[in-house]
């Protein structure tokens, strides 16, 4: 099985994390946790509205 987001094909495996609006306010302000490098640094790859 292949993920390709908006049709692009990605040559590694990629991890897709999920969470609950709970953990990010958690997390958020915590060093070099995942979250606060993908606040800071990441991409939105899909938005639900």
């Amino acid at each position: 099985m292949s993920c390709s987001p908006a049709g692009h094909a990605y040559p590694i495996p990629m991890d897709f994390l999920v969470f609950t609006p709970e953990e990010v306010e958690k997390w958020k302000t915590i060093q070099n946790h995942v979250i606060a490098h993908a606040l800071k640094e990441g991409k939105v790859l899909y938005e639900s509205h």
